[in-house]
């Protein structure tokens, strides 16, 4: 029988980590965080977003979520100073549980569209926390990346414009999160959170363009390059870009893209474009951004995003 996701987390056992052990009941609302990896923020730095804040934590307050860990490694938190997703005062239960989840995730959407490169919260770890009780949550990453990153984005005080953007950004983008839930969207989100300079730039090429085809190619079997080229090309133009320079770059791309995915040499489709793998990772990253933007706009309102995506990859179709 499965159990209510309005009961109190705290008597739903299966929702807990294996081993966990509860303290004295207490009763009432409590505390959400959920962590987003590579992600520092300066105190005094926080962006609200529904009902909770992206912030960061001073190590007091996490020591009283993760005390033993806490102990042995306060002098690398402060450096870190890492990001957490707080929600206040709320109900604890499964089904709270699972929207604060939900609302991290929409909200490290939004960031990775806005060039963010950092890992889904889900790899590392979040916590329940009310009045002396604690659940830890704990993905792939274990604390790992709480306390050693690695930072790939730091925002302090002093960006005023970069925080006011990345504001206007989440409020923008907000109410469209539903897109976020589409698996074309999820791969570009996936896609483009990876990457910050950590892997081979060519690997990085091929994920950014395999979510780029999977978002605007559909169904086809013959002539991929050329369609790749055409669809891309038409939808991601921008007013006064040069269209045969934007197709040979686009043509580039996918050899690069095929050459990594079929385990050849990519000495030769690079030769002569002007731009090193780095550059070409950089390119790439810009061109999904930038499809990704003209997606969410199109079909983000839409009552069914689903059917909204599949009509516009339909209109792309020769």
């Amino acid at each position: 029988m499965q159990d209510d996701p309005d009961k109190d987390l705290f008597d739903n056992a299966h929702l807990l980590p294996p081993g966990f052990r509860q303290p004295p009941r207490v009763q009432g609302p409590g505390r959400f965080y959920v962590h987003l990896p590579n992600l520092s923020l300066e105190d005094g730095v926080g962006i609200p977003f529904r009902g909770g804040e992206l912030r960061s934590v001073p190590f007091d307050e996490w020591r009283a979520l993760d005390r033993e860990v806490a102990e042995k490694r306060s002098g690398i938190y402060g450096e870190t100073r890492p990001a957490f997703f707080v929600v206040d005062d709320i109900a604890v239960t499964g089904r709270m549980h699972a929207k604060v989840s939900r609302d991290a995730r929409v909200l490290f959407s939004i960031l990775t569209l806005n060039g963010m490169r950092m890992d889904p919260p889900r790899t590392s770890t979040a916590y329940v926390w009310r009045q002396g009780q604690v659940a830890r949550f704990v993905g792939v990453h274990d604390r790992r990346t709480i306390l050693n990153g690695p930072v790939r984005v730091r925002l302090r005080k002093t960006d005023e414009g970069l925080l006011q953007g990345l504001l206007d950004a989440v409020s923008r983008l907000e109410p469209k999160g539903a897109v976020f839930d589409l698996p074309e969207l999820s791969s570009i989100v996936q896609a483009c959170g990876r990457g910050g300079g950590e892997e081979a730039p060519i690997d990085d090429i091929m994920r950014l363009t395999v979510a780029l085809e999977a978002l605007l190619v559909k169904d086809v079997t013959a002539g991929i390059t050329a369609a790749f080229v055409d669809r891309v090309g038409q939808f991601v133009r921008e007013p006064g870009e040069d269209a045969s320079e934007l197709a040979r770059d686009l043509r580039t791309l996918y050899a690069l893209r095929s050459d990594a995915l079929h385990g050849r040499d990519w000495a030769d489709s690079l030769a002569g474009t002007g731009r090193d793998e780095p550059a070409w990772s950089a390119w790439a990253h810009q061109i999904l951004l930038r499809a990704a933007h003209r997606v969410v706009a199109q079909v983000g309102g839409a009552a069914d995003p689903r059917l909204a995506l599949d009509t516009l990859q339909t209109s792309l179709m020769p």
